[in-house]
């Protein structure tokens, strides 16, 4: 009798051998614990996870938060966005993949899995391919409001663009 160690290398192994796609590695999800972003030296906050998150040649989401703070006072933050895929991540926020500064009270950023012909976004993740996957939104400081949205990123005007749920962490109100 195999163990199930066995059967999951022995899956990986046939679909690289065969040319298929590997088997992503799990283990990976929103609600593990929260990373030390890029450029700062403390645990980052789980403030948002946006649902339905795609990356394809023919959608992209787009990550756009502002930070509504008091002019007087501001202190400049770090703030990031990690994806999900099937209990994988797709980006290293530890490294600075997806992370961005917030720099005066009102600055509004955004995070794109991709580059859009349509819109400027500040930073993109490189188009990691996700049919279907979860995203969440981390930062330093808990002053930080953010929608989500999927945009046709190859023509400008997008052809479609669609809001996505964004939930406070983990906890889904019901209507």
């Amino acid at each position: 009798m195999r163990s199930i160690g066995t059967l999951l290398i022995t899956g990986t192994l046939v679909a690289s051998l065969s040319g298929g796609l590997p088997t992503p590695a799990l283990g990976a999800s929103i609600g593990d614990p929260t990373p030390i972003l890029a450029g700062t030296t403390k645990k980052a906050t789980h403030l948002y996870t946006v649902l339905g998150v795609k990356d394809t040649t023919t959608k992209a989401t787009v990550f756009e938060c502002t930070a509504p703070g008091k002019t007087a006072g501001f202190t400049p933050f770090r703030w990031g966005v990690e994806v999900y895929q099937e209990g994988s991540l797709q980006n290293d926020v530890t490294v600075g993949e997806g992370v961005h500064t917030a720099r005066f009270a009102g600055d509004t950023d955004t995070i794109g899995t991709r580059f859009t012909v349509a819109l400027i976004e500040d930073i993109s993740l490189g188009g990691p391919v996700v049919p279907v996957g979860v995203a969440r939104i981390l930062s330093e400081s808990t002053k930080l409001v953010c929608m989500a949205f999927l945009v046709d990123p190859t023509i400008n005007p997008p052809l479609f663009i669609t809001p996505l749920p964004v939930i406070k962490r983990t906890i889904q109100k019901g209507e």
